[in-house]
């Protein structure tokens, strides 16, 4: 799924924020430090998704 939608927001233009290189492992599976239950990323992985946001407004100035 997650391929899809990146090659459907390449052909459309559209910005992505995939945070699983940074949040999993190379099986996909949540690094412990960014999950409480396996499944749902904790307040860490909150972080890195807001300053991830962040980074994206800047980019375009919003």
């Amino acid at each position: 799924m997650n391929t899809m939608l990146k090659n459907y927001a390449v052909t459309q233009k559209i910005d992505v924020i995939d945070l699983n290189p940074i949040i999993a492992d190379k099986n996909q599976v949540l690094l412990d430090k960014y999950t409480t239950d396996g499944v749902h990323i904790n307040d860490l992985g909150y972080k890195l998704w807001s300053d991830e946001i962040k980074r994206k407004l800047r980019k375009y100035k919003i």
